[in-house]
């Protein structure tokens, strides 16, 4: 009994260096953020595994040592300098047997604290024939991979070559393949269009707006030049988030763009010789007519004065919405490269 257990084993170990080894790719980080350097690719360590479940290294860069491995004190996936490292640069909670299989949001350490970042995934980069993976149905009757014969690629005929640049070059920019005639498809770019808000947002400098209350002469800021004039400056801070909605509509081989978004900004206010935050929420759209609806959140301070209000108000919308407004013509024009 003890010699079968055994020769069962060898039989396995024996199978499992004959299959090609796992291969996922983790991705999601930009190139000028941290931990760009450990996206990439991870290939499975033969023979190694923690948990009953594949480790992988980093194979993008000869000089990276990083793994991706299961960690029970983590309770997921983590990426990490070492295996078994009680350290890492980031984890997600998973108990899946396979990291592309995780469906949780990843978290990453800033140095301070952990971030979750929903751009991170893991997806399957191994390349297999149909019938030599696990994933899909054996369709070729159960014959050993290696009785099956090699694909030959075949040369494309000049009629057939012209055809194909023809369809490609008749096909309206930015379609799908299978939107051949350009007759109706829509593309959401909301995940890119978000954060270029934000960022677009976060560029804007100080904003100067002349206080049109001539009832208040000493209303002039500190810093705005000396000039005697009324002045209310106004600082982005930060914005706090973006939501809503980009797209671009193929409509009869012709391009439409949409973006319907929302803003929550915190900002600066120096006026009176005083300086305060407020939080403001901004419609930002392309079809609508005038200036985008603002709201102001006064989150308490002296800001019972209702005149003071008023012209807080009236700065807001005279000097600081319209710049903001103005990102969208900026954004309509980034997608027409989409």
């Amino acid at each position: 009994g003890g010699g079968g257990g055994g020769g069962g084993s060898s039989r396995q170990e024996g199978q499992s260096k004959a299959a090609a080894l796992d291969r996922v790719i983790l991705y999601g980080v930009p190139k000028q953020e941290m931990y760009h350097k450990q996206m990439g690719i991870y290939e499975e360590l033969e023979g190694q595994r923690i948990d009953d479940r594949p480790c992988f290294k980093h194979c993008n860069n000869s000089s990276s040592s990083d793994f991706l491995y299961f960690s029970k004190e983590y309770g997921g996936w983590l990426v990490a300098p070492s295996l078994g490292n009680d350290k890492c640069y980031m984890f997600v909670s998973s108990s899946c047997r396979y990291p592309s299989s995780t469906t949780a949001t990843w978290a990453l350490w800033n140095g301070t604290s952990w971030r979750y970042d929903k751009r991170i995934t893991v997806k399957d980069s191994t390349v297999r024939r149909p019938y030599q993976t696990r994933f899909h149905y054996n369709w070729d009757g159960g014959n050993p991979a290696s009785e099956m014969p090699d694909v030959i690629p075949k040369p494309l005929s000049e009629t057939q070559a012209k055809a194909i640049e023809e369809e490609s070059t008749n096909r309206v920019s930015g379609a799908s393949a299978w939107n051949s005639a350009g007759t109706w498809e829509e593309k959401s770019v909301k995940i890119w269009a978000r954060a270029r808000l934000g960022q677009l947002i976060e560029h804007i400098g100080a904003l100067h707006v002349q206080d049109d209350d001539a009832s208040f002469p000493g209303n002039r800021c500190r810093g705005d030049g000396g000039d005697g004039g009324k002045i209310i400056v106004f600082r982005i801070i930060k914005v706090n988030s973006v939501s809503g909605e980009a797209d671009i509509v193929f409509i009869r081989n012709r391009r439409r763009y949409g973006v319907d978004m929302e803003a929550r900004i915190s900002i600066d206010v120096q006026m009176d010789a005083q300086s305060f935050t407020l939080n403001i929420k901004v419609e930002l759209s392309n079809n609508q007519a005038g200036l985008p609806e603002f709201s102001i959140d006064w989150g308490g301070g002296d800001f019972w004065n209702i005149k003071k209000r008023e012209r807080i108000k009236n700065a807001i919308k005279k000097g600081v919405i319209p710049p903001l407004s103005d990102q969208v013509a900026t954004i309509i024009e980034e997608m027409k490269d989409k």
